[in-house]
């Protein structure tokens, strides 16, 4: 009869124990919503050293953020682990973060990941894009662009904006799944509509391209000043543009320099080279000597190649600064080292014609040539043309002489046409049709639109040109 009572007394003390602590962590609860943070702990440590999951999560928490006691990164591990093996989503997803930062704990993304991965079971959507994002880098896992477009698909489709962003940038270059524009455009849009700042600018972008989308000059300004209002400094530079060149918008200089600058002292760097590109030209009414200087440093301290070209202009030309050939051809070098079509194009020229402290030399100047047009110059494409038609080094050779000048021409440079025509004209097998075509139509236009990159053009440098 004893041990019936006993037990029946158990089995009334379980519900009562439940209750008060249910009733504790929903004090506990109120006192984190009410930022009552020294009362929370009080409430939650008793409770977390019973195994509350919840409980510990949240001690961990406030150990992490230094809320309500100090700050300790080695007892914010201890119970967010505690939280985690109970099952808790957010204290396995603090974890994971503790782990991958090497805090409170000895750094182990693999461990990380796993754990990132269990929160994502629960249906915790940033852990599902922490698992996309480790497994598009490589990070405690064996890169795999396919399996992280999976797992941002997982926390896109619940409606995370960053994933939805990273699908549409997923869509858009091809990465992990094939390249679909509309497919692309559709997620930005997602994202553009919970306010992903980003987002907005790229829709912007579609719309002013045509990208996915119909071309709507209207809509993308729209976008654009959407995001730009929200402080997004590409958005600042393509309202820049839109007012320099009338794109959906009348003309207007001056609202366009405010945007640009405005962009470029928040430091992004297209609008610190478009800033510098417009000051630059003496025979420009933009033109400012001290801010062409500025900007370009600015530009190429940031490691932009088209700032360290527009920076050896400058020195080249005494722009702001002193005359220095030296630095000039240094800094122009290093622009083409990082792979700048215009630099390299120029630095070919210097090599061509011997100047700027080079001796001339044909052979560099057409491997210069060769870089410059594989990166998409067609003045470099024109001069590779010329090189194989007139047998320069390289040559004869009339087809490559044709492919490079039909190049040339398709990439918008008017000289090319006569030299193709010429050549189709002389040897008629040597031209395809589509060659044929631009010799006797020239290249298509292309009506204008915001363009994320600056486009530059070869300047006067040493007579180079």
């Amino acid at each position: 009869m004893k041990w019936k009572v006993l037990a029946l007394a158990c089995l009334l003390a379980i519900p009562v124990a439940a209750f008060a602590a249910n009733t504790q962590m929903d004090k506990a609860r109120a006192a984190m919503a009410a930022r009552h943070y020294s009362q929370a702990y009080k409430l939650l440590k008793p409770l977390a050293e019973d195994g509350n999951a919840e409980a510990a999560s949240n001690l961990a928490t406030l150990y992490t953020a230094g809320w309500g006691v100090a700050r300790n990164p080695r007892l914010a591990f201890k119970w967010a682990l505690v939280g985690a093996e109970g099952g808790n989503p957010n204290a396995q997803f603090l974890v994971a973060n503790l782990l991958d930062s090497g805090t409170g704990t000895e750094q182990d993304h693999e461990r990380a990941v796993y754990w990132y991965k269990q929160a994502s079971k629960q249906g915790l959507v940033s852990a599902q894009f922490k698992v996309a994002k480790h497994y598009l880098n490589g990070v405690g896992v064996e890169a795999s662009p396919e399996k992280a477009a999976n797992w941002a698909g997982k926390a896109a489709e619940s409606g995370w904006p960053r994933a939805q962003l990273f699908l549409g940038r997923a869509y858009r270059e091809g990465i992990g799944v094939n390249k679909n524009l509309l497919t692309s455009f559709r997620w930005y849009q997602q994202a553009a509509h919970k306010g992903q700042k980003e987002a907005q600018y790229r829709i912007g972008l579609a719309f002013s391209q045509g990208l996915g989308v119909g071309r709507d000059v209207h809509t993308s300004l729209r976008w654009f000043k959407t995001a730009a209002k929200a402080g997004y400094p590409p958005a600042l530079d393509a309202l820049g543009q839109v007012y320099l060149y009338g794109i959906g918008a009348d003309r207007n200089p001056a609202r366009a320099l405010a945007n640009f600058e405005a962009a470029a002292k928040a430091g992004y760097t297209p609008a610190q080279v478009r800033l510098a590109l417009l000051r630059i030209d003496p025979g420009s009414k933009y033109h400012d000597s001290e801010q062409a200087y500025l900007w370009a440093g600015k530009a190429a301290a940031a490691n932009s190649a088209q700032g360290k070209y527009l920076l050896a202009v400058c020195y080249e030309q005494g722009i702001g600064t002193s005359l220095d050939q030296e630095r000039a051809l240094e800094t122009l070098q290093q622009s083409a080292r990082l792979g700048l079509p215009v630099a390299e194009f120029q630095l070919g020229r210097l090599y061509q014609i011997g100047a700027a402290g080079l001796d001339k030399n044909l052979e560099r100047a057409n491997e210069w040539f060769a870089k410059a047009a594989d990166d998409g110059s067609p003045q470099a494409a024109y001069q590779l043309g010329l090189a194989y038609r007139d047998g320069s080094e390289l040559g004869p050779d009339p087809q490559k002489a044709a492919y490079w000048l039909a190049k040339a021409l398709g990439g918008g440079y008017a000289p090319a046409q006569k030299a193709l025509g010429r050549l189709c004209a002389s040897i008629h097998q040597v031209c395809n049709s589509e060659q044929t075509r631009l010799a006797a139509r020239g290249a298509p236009s292309t009506p204008p639109a915001v363009r994320e990159n600056p486009r530059l053009i070869p300047i006067s440098f040493l007579g180079s040109r």
